[in-house]
């Protein structure tokens, strides 16, 4: 799930020829993706326009999800249905921009992606590639781990994940750690496995909750694992095997140890030992 932030958009070039210009490819729409046209309160000149944004970042999206994780995935098996909804809030300020609800398991899977048009409305600048990259890598995961004997996804791995699509985490981050070392501020780091809110707000955390360390620790398993371990980690999953089996053989650590490992690393950089990822 996104809330409000802002994060520079997905680009291309794609050379034809050795002395052809650069064009800016535009992606093909994903299999199984259906766009709900029926809006039918005030906000037609907004919806639409929202609509348009929405059509047009989904391919961009699609594409950067799956070369980001290496995954050969030609579109999605199971139907994404895109929605435009007014939601109720209960507060002034817009807090949830869009979300992905899945409905159904296995092969009987259907998602829906919904965007927020109150928060359009409040804030028509917001960078929905951004957002919509954001959903779209929890959509592509929720697909591709849909079979009937997938294990668990953890939703601290579910974040991380999709922040670590593009630099959504690390300006997350960025912010936050910049805001503790300048307002004193205490560590206050979130366990992977505790629960949190809608917002993977722990039960001591302000700023962005959980967020950075969600994003830290799909970073150490990025270092540690190697450029290969995101699809290797899926694959394990949809055969059936946890990530705290895998990690063994992926990281050479194991659950206990992994925990200990992200919470000194995730001490170190916002100590300023270790550099931002």
């Amino acid at each position: 799930m996104r809330d409000v932030r802002a994060v520079a958009a997905f680009a291309a070039l794609l050379s034809v020829g050795q002395c052809a210009e650069a064009v800016t490819p535009v992606p093909r729409q994903p299999t199984n993706i259906t766009y709900d046209n029926d809006y039918d309160n005030f906000y037609q000149e907004a919806f639409h326009a929202l609509m348009a944004r929405v059509r047009a970042a989904v391919p961009r999206a699609y594409q950067t999800v799956t070369r980001s994780w290496g995954l050969e995935y030609p579109g999605l098996t199971h139907p994404l249905t895109v929605q435009i909804k007014e939601l109720s809030s209960d507060t002034l300020v817009r807090q949830k921009v869009a979300y992905v609800q899945a409905q159904g398991m296995g092969n009987d899977l259907r998602q829906v992606m919904v965007f927020d048009l109150g928060a359009y409305l409040q804030f028509p600048q917001e960078n929905i590639d951004e957002i919509v990259t954001h959903e779209m890598g929890h959509v592509v995961l929720q697909d591709v781990e849909s079979g009937p004997h997938t294990a668990p996804i953890p939703s601290w791995l579910n974040e991380g994940l999709a922040q670590s699509i593009d630099q959504e985490g690390k300006e997350r981050l960025e912010k936050d750690v910049e805001s503790i070392r300048r307002t004193g501020a205490p560590l206050v780091l979130c366990k992977l496995d505790e629960p949190v809110d809608e917002f993977s707000h722990g039960p001591f955390n302000t700023n962005s909750g959980c967020y950075p360390e969600f994003y830290l620790a799909v970073q150490r398993l990025k270092q540690l694992g190697g450029p290969r371990f995101i699809p290797d980690l899926m694959a394990g999953l949809r055969e059936g095997r946890s990530l705290e089996e895998q990690l063994p053989s992926l990281v050479k650590m194991d659950w206990d140890d992994f925990q200990r490992d992200v919470r000194h690393y995730s001490e170190d950089v916002f100590n300023g030992r270790q550099a931002i990822p």
